[in-house]
C-alpha cells in the first residue's frame, strides 16, 4: 500500500490497517515510531492530538474511552487542563507498562518461593494478572529481559502440572506467545520451549 493511499484512508479503516500490522500495545509505538516518520504529511496526520485515531488504540488497547472521561471533567477543568487523545493514550500507556513490570516482579517472587503457602499456582496466576491487568504487555520483554511463560516454566519445587497449567492460562486465555525470547543476558536468550526441554517437561 502506498503512503498517499495510506494517508488518504478514513480514521476507521487506518486503524484497521494498522491493527492487521501491529497487535494490542504495538499499536502506538507502530504510529509514533514508523508511521509518522515516513514524511512531513504523514507526521501531522498521525500526530494529530485529536485524531479519532488514538480513540481506537486507547480503546482497543488499553481498555479506556475518551468520551466518558472527557465528559465527567469537562465541567470541572479548564482547557489547560484538559488531556488530549494521545495524551491520554501516552499515559495509559505507561500504566500499562508499569503494572506489567510490577505484575512481573511479583510473578517471579512467586516462582521462587517454591513453597506450598507462597508458591505459584494457576489460581495465584490469575489473580494477580486480573489485580494488574486486564490489559497488561504479556508479549513484550519486561526491563529486566524475562517474559511471563518463561518465567513460570522455570518455576521452583512446583509439580509439573502446575506449571502446565500456568502455562495453558498464559497462552490460551492471555494470548501469550510461545516463541518470544529472554534477552536477560548478552548471550543468553531463552524460549519457553528451550526452559520446558531443558526440565524435561512433557
Amino acid at each position: 500500500m502506498s503512503e498517499s493511499l495510506l494517508l488518504n484512508l478514513p480514521e476507521i479503516l487506518l486503524f484497521q490497517v494498522i491493527s492487521f500490522a501491529a497487535g494490542p500495545s504495538y499499536r502506538a509505538s507502530l504510529v509514533c515510531h514508523k508511521l509518522a516518520l515516513l514524511s512531513s504529511v504523514s507526521r501531522s496526520i498521525f500526530l494529530n492530538e485529536t485524531s479519532c485515531l488514538w480513540d481506537g488504540i486507547l480503546t482497543h488497547d488499553y481498555g479506556a474511552t475518551l468520551h466518558d472521561s472527557n465528559t465527567t471533567r469537562k465541567k470541572r477543568s479548564s482547557k489547560r487542563l484538559r488531556q488530549t487523545h494521545l495524551q491520554r493514550v501516552r499515559d495509559a500507556h505507561r500504566m500499562v507498562r508499569d503494572n506489567t513490570e510490577i505484575a512481573y516482579y511479583y510473578l517471579s517472587e512467586m516462582c521462587m518461593m517454591g513453597t506450598a503457602k507462597n508458591g505459584l499456582t494457576r489460581a495465584k496466576l490469575c489473580q494477580l494478572l486480573e489485580e494488574y491487568g486486564p490489559y497488561l504487555r504479556i508479549n513484550h520483554l519486561t526491563s529486566t529481559g524475562g517474559t511471563f511463560l518463561v518465567e513460570c516454566c522455570r518455576a521452583r519445587n512446583v509439580r509439573e502440572s502446575v506449571v502446565l497449567r500456568c502455562v495453558q492460562e498464559l497462552i490460551e486465555n492471555r494470548g501469550a506467545q510461545i516463541n518470544l525470547a529472554t534477552s536477560e543476558t548478552h548471550n543468553s536468550s531463552l524460549t519457553v520451549l528451550c526452559v520446558a526441554s531443558a526440565r524435561a517437561m512433557s
